[in-house]
């Protein structure tokens, strides 16, 4: 296994469970010496994670290179901090894609978990695999809700990884063996083959998921491992304790349970103290006392290490507590004018001190008051009886009342009188007879005038309703009339009457006479306009179709104003130049007829500004080569920015050209300024499937069968290291040929299609035969090729010469 700095000792082998025996391989024992040469220049097969971004804690993700399959195993942890120690939590999470979605804002969607947790707690969410290659592993989200309804969300992924992460001969993985006879586990560090061998078969063992690689039976050289995944088994969480074993969780000892009991009974103040996830109360009752103890729950431990606390008993008070001497009470309040039903007296209420007792009679009321149960007057008197209350019911002395406001003018209807309401001293009398009102007044029950008499009758009012002499008021202003060309169009309302108008309104078909008179009692100033006559008009108004436009481009040579269509006895007329940046157009009716509103013009004004145009660009689009299924495409990506639509093609072309050899490649049509697409490199074809290569440039096909290079079939184009996009304008855009794959680098590998010993290769090319690098031989790092290019040469050396 590497040592944590991330050095390798020896050279790596590959443990792998085989469905075939093995054979030699010359491959194999090559792949051996590049690997040990490549592993002695240090490759590093550990990646530190980067920091994850925090919310409800610290989300980590911690990437182990895997020397059995080659891959990295990722380890997701979630630090939970500032979590109160009772709270509990639950954890839901996913792994998510290589692009960030954002931090969580609910459990929708989280497929992992729930995850239990209380109080501040380090979570293992779980581990994943990722390539041995991956430089970066994808986005992971967690989301946690407290039994308090708070709830957060966190996300994160591991970054920086060197992607060099390879097999080893030795991988070894932590488990926990169950032992029968001890009862207990054990922490073991075992290799693969022996977990394979037997401990997946132990139902009690705890072991991490792993992968291991085998080979089907007709794969002889090793070329397509199959990757087998096996789920973890047991309690994942234990693995990280000595002999699996998590230790308690240390707690503090609680605070004894409050407690409180005075003299007399059921006043006892206590509350049983209820079970956590963290203590076990017991509390007993017997003899009069409270006993109280408490143990931690099971998967914790006091400070102290006591197993158990049993707190001092709590003794129960029930004997009965000495009378509490209270103060004499003040006498209840009381009052009684004259008058009768209006005495003020509360009677006092009992109390948990005070037993009050009230008696009427004589025309008196009595009160006495005496301490309730437990308690004594600290004068020593059993009972207190107070000075009794003497009801004064004789009647009240009052004052005559004024006379009525009363008021009468000339003219009906206009007396100003309001009859007086009876009241709790005063007994009103009204009467109406003969023109005249005559008001009386007595008082009421348990009230007597000071002056002794038995009621009061007013002089009569006498009421004037005789005619007053006309009053001028002023004249009304003119009512509101409107009426322009068109029929049905009147807008005229008739006025209302009001108490000093009176209005008649009169029509015909040509017009509307309002007239107004004053009512009975008013007069106008003298010289005041009392009618008005309103001419009405129903001819035909000219319709304005339709209002100018402007046309407004960039520059000044474009601009105008589009006049509306002609309409019949209407003619328009631009006043100013557009050009200039202002102008007018006018619409005039022919005489004697006029606009809807009554006018015979309208104007409408423009201004035009002279912002210069922009000119079109490509900026954005581009070019690539990629080399798909061995054969080599152009993917393309082309936008025109055209904002005043200055261009005046929409057709693309990519043109290649060495300097000497120029090929235009036409693309197709812009649509709505985007034209996106592949097409194959010049020189190249594919079969009827659009997939299978044919064809590549600069290499041609000869009779029996081989290939060879050739300077024709575009094989310039091999060496572009740009080319230019042309629709009007053009762009410059960065485009070589591909090197992706070995076909599309280095031209065709040819398999025999009958006799010989296997040995055909391209003709006055490279030889690659079907054991050479294309396909699907045993692939090996690009950067083991780098370092090892001359062991490659000597074994192509050897293999030729074993053939021959």
């Amino acid at each position: 296994m590497p040592n944590p700095s991330g050095s390798v000792r020896g050279a790596l082998r590959t443990w792998r469970t085989r469905t075939r025996p093995e054979s030699p391989s010359l491959w194999r024992r090559a792949a051996a010496v590049l690997t040990t040469l490549a592993l002695a220049g240090g490759l590093s097969v550990v990646a530190m994670a980067a920091p994850a971004s925090a919310h409800t804690g610290d989300l980590k993700a911690t990437a182990v290179c895997n020397t059995t399959t080659g891959m990295y195993d990722v380890t997701y942890t979630l630090e939970l901090t500032q979590v109160d120690k009772n709270l509990t939590g639950s954890t839901k999470w996913r792994v998510g894609g290589s692009s960030f979605d954002g931090t969580p804002k609910s459990d929708a969607g989280m497929n992992k978990g729930p995850i239990p947790s209380q109080g501040n707690a380090t979570l293992v969410l779980g581990t994943e695999s990722i390539s041995g290659t991956s430089t970066t592993g994808p986005w992971v989200y967690a989301y946690t809700t407290w039994n308090d309804k708070y709830s957060k969300g966190s996300d994160g992924r591991v970054e920086k990884l060197k992607g060099d992460c390879r097999t080893s001969n030795t991988p070894k993985l932590t488990v926990c063996h169950w032992d029968n006879g001890t009862k207990a586990y054990q922490r073991l560090e075992l290799p693969v083959s022996s977990i394979r061998s037997g401990h997946d078969d132990h139902s009690k063992d705890i072991i991490p998921s792993y992968t291991y690689k085998t080979y089907a039976w007709w794969d002889v050289w090793e070329t397509s491992p199959i990757i087998n995944t096996v789920p973890a088994q047991g309690d994942q969480t234990l693995l990280q304790y000595a002999d699996c074993v998590k230790p308690p969780t240390k707690i503090d000892v609680p605070a004894a349970p409050a407690f409180s009991d005075k003299c007399g009974p059921g006043n006892t103040v206590f509350t049983e103290p209820a079970d956590t996830t963290e203590l076990d109360w017991t509390t007993t009752r017997a003899n009069g006392k409270i006993t109280v103890s408490v143990k931690p729950q099971a998967g914790f431990a006091f400070k102290n290490g006591e197993p158990s606390i049993t707190f001092p008993a709590y003794v129960v008070n029930d004997a009965p507590c000495p009378p509490t001497k209270i103060v004499v009470p003040a006498a209840p309040a009381f009052s009684d004018e004259c008058g009768p039903g209006n005495t003020v007296f509360t009677e006092p209420a009992d109390t948990t001190e005070l037993d009050w007792t009230t008696t009427r009679a004589n025309g008196k009321i009595t009160v006495s008051v005496k301490p309730q149960a437990g308690f004594a007057f600290e004068s020593g008197a059993p009972s207190i009886t107070f000075p009794a209350f003497v009801i004064n019911d004789t009647p009240c002395p009052i004052d005559v009342p004024a006379k009525p406001a009363f008021k009468d003018e000339c003219g009906p209807d206009n007396t100003e009188f309001t009859e007086p309401v009876d009241t709790t001293e005063l007994d009103w009398t009204t009467t109406r007879a003969d023109g005249k009102i005559t008001v009386s007044v007595k008082p009421q029950a348990g009230f007597a005038f000071k002056t002794g008499e038995a009621s009061i009758t007013f002089d009569p009012f006498v009421i004037n309703d005789a005619d007053c002499p006309p009053e001028e008021t002023a004249a009304p202003g003119e009512p509101a009339f409107d009426d322009s060309c068109g029929p049905d169009n009147t807008v005229f309302t008739d006025p209302i009457d009001t108490d000093k108008l009176d209005w008649t309104v009169t029509r015909t078909a040509e017009s509307i006479t309002a007239t107004v008179a004053p009512q009975k009692g008013l007069k106008f100033p003298a010289g005041a306009t009392t009618s008005w006559t309103f001419k009405i008009v129903d001819t035909d108004c000219i319709p304005l179709a339709a209002a100018p436009t402007p046309t407004e481009k960039c520059g000044v040579d474009l601009d105008a104003i589009e006049l509306p269509d002609e309409v019949e006895h209407v003619s328009w007329k631009i006043v100013g130049d557009p050009r200039s940046g202002n102008a007018t157009a006018i619409a005039t009716t022919d005489d004697g007829h006029f606009f809807a509103d009554g006018t015979t013009s309208k104007s409408f004004e423009f201004t035009f500004d002279d912002e210069e145009c922009i000119e079109p660009t490509l900026e954005g689009s581009f070019a690539t080569g990629k080399c798909i299924a061995d054969a080599p495409w152009i993917f393309y990506d082309v936008k025109l920015v055209d904002p005043d639509e200055q261009a005046t093609s929409k057709k693309v072309s990519l043109v290649l050209s060495d300097g000497t050899n120029t090929e235009t490649l036409e693309l197709g049509e812009l649509k709505d300024g985007v034209l996106k697409g592949q097409r194959l490199w010049p020189g190249a074809s594919v079969a009827a499937d659009g997939v299978t290569p044919t064809g590549w440039p600069g290499w041609e096909q000869k009779v029996d069968g081989t290939w060879q290079e050739t300077t024709g079939n575009f094989a310039w184009t091999r060496s572009v290291t740009k080319a230019t996009l042309v629709v009007n304008p053009e762009m410059t855009v960065d485009l070589s040929y591909p090197p992706a794959t070995p076909n599309c680098a280095n031209g065709p590998t040819i398999v025999p299609t009958g006799g010989g010993d296997g040995t055909t290769t391209a003709g006055g090319g490279i030889g690659l035969a079907e054991t050479g690098f294309a396909g699907t031989g045993i692939a090996i790092v690009a950067g083991l090729i780098v370092l090892a290019g001359a062991a490659f040469l000597v074994i192509a050396r050897v293999r030729r010469k074993n053939r021959a």
